[in-house]
């Protein structure tokens, strides 16, 4: 018989397989020339996060030598700005090996960019045709921001924002619980529980024919509550009655307004109190109000004081417009900005609106004097 076990190959049995070792990241020592750096996407997906939020504190590359060098057609020679830096301070980075500029949100998450044409100009290869930068609406650096706040640069703005607002990450706001809501949210649960096993294991009916307040019995369960609360005082502050900070007499605002007692032969029909105080009270001074401002601002004043009100930060800044902003800047302060300017305002106004109101030390101001400060 032949023997066919030479023909078979051999196989061993694998060893145990060696540990992928985690890539510890010196983030003392990452690169801060844009035009050197290592692209975001090559580094281990688990310390993504940390070399990107190392890059957002250390702020954009903006070496300012004085001086920077010549390039392009020998009888159009030009060079990047230092003042670019100043306008452009929050993203706009500057290489000196490659003398070229960069974007550091678009970097820090490149991934949102995927593969967009051109959009790796300020990522990878480096922008620079300096010649497009001061040519008023069409500069390479606006168009590279966009006119929507849902361009692509300000979804990486964003996301930076998202990544370094650590006590709005899901994780954080879940422990912001303090300790007495979780003793009384415990206390809750297990006098809940007690309740409802005692009443199953005696086979008794939880619900009663009348659970209102002036019920004498209101069914097997609130009395069994009420029992347990008159042990402990917790128990019937928290599920039976209402903590005294939190009860409010709400008038019945539908009930008949009388001015005085009887009614003569004359007397007017009968209204609600609701409509005394909507009505002959609030609207009457509204309109009386409305009629002295009428008498004391011109259409110009009214106009300025409607544009001013976009920078209220009352009510998370609901009156925040980009409009007015623009219009504020062109119409009384036509002197104070150019045209290019005019248009950087706009994008910034949209990035403001976007961003600012989501900000937690910005929620809680009421006046715009808090905000300038």
């Amino acid at each position: 018989m032949l023997d066919y076990s030479a023909l078979v190959p051999e196989f061993h049995r694998p060893g145990k397989v060696s540990r992928v070792e985690k890539e510890e990241i010196d983030l003392s020592s990452l690169e801060r020339d844009p035009g050197l750096r290592r692209p975001i996407l090559e580094y281990p997906i688990e310390q993504r996060d940390k070399v990107r939020r190392a890059y957002i504190m250390a702020g954009p590359c903006q070496p300012r030598p004085g001086k920077y060098p010549l390039s392009g057609v020998a009888n159009h020679l030009r060079s990047f700005q230092e003042s670019w830096c100043g306008k452009f301070s929050s993203w706009l980075e500057y290489s000196t090996d490659k003398d070229a500029a960069y974007c550091l949100p678009c970097y820090v998450f490149s991934n949102i960019l995927s593969n967009r044409f051109g959009m790796n100009a300020f990522t990878e290869i480096g922008f620079r045709n300096w010649k497009k930068i001061n040519d008023g609406n069409k500069c390479a650096f606006l168009k590279h921001i966009g006119t929507s706040p849902s361009s692509l640069h300000n979804q990486c703005v964003r996301a930076c924002d998202d990544l370094m607002a650590q006590s709005q990450h899901i994780d954080k706001i879940l422990h912001k619980q303090s300790a007495k809501t979780i003793v009384e949210n415990r206390l809750r649960l297990k006098t809940l529980i007690d309740a409802i096993r005692w009443l199953t294991f005696q086979a008794c009916a939880l619900r009663g024919n009348d659970e209102s307040i002036d019920s004498l019995n209101r069914g097997n369960f609130i009395e069994l509550i009420k029992l347990l609360g008159s042990y402990k005082s917790n128990v019937g502050n928290i599920l039976l009655d209402k903590p005294p900070e939190h009860v409010i007499d709400i008038p019945d605002m539908t009930s008949p307004y009388v001015l005085g007692r009887g009614r003569g032969r004359h007397a007017k029909e009968p209204i609600s109190m609701e409509h005394h105080y909507r009505v002959n009270l609030f609207i009457a001074t509204i309109d009386t109000q409305w009629q002295e401002l009428n008498s004391r601002f011109n259409e110009k004043n009214m106009e300025l004081l409607t544009l001013i009100s976009t920078f209220d930060p009352r009510e998370n800044f609901k009156l925040l417009n980009t409009e007015h902003i623009c219009e504020l800047a062109t119409k009384f302060y036509p002197t104070d900005f150019t045209e290019q300017e005019i248009l950087h305002l706009k994008r910034q106004a949209q990035h403001y609106e976007l961003d600012v109101p989501r900000h937690l030390k910005f929620q809680q101001l009421s006046t715009i004097s808090e905000l300038c400060q």
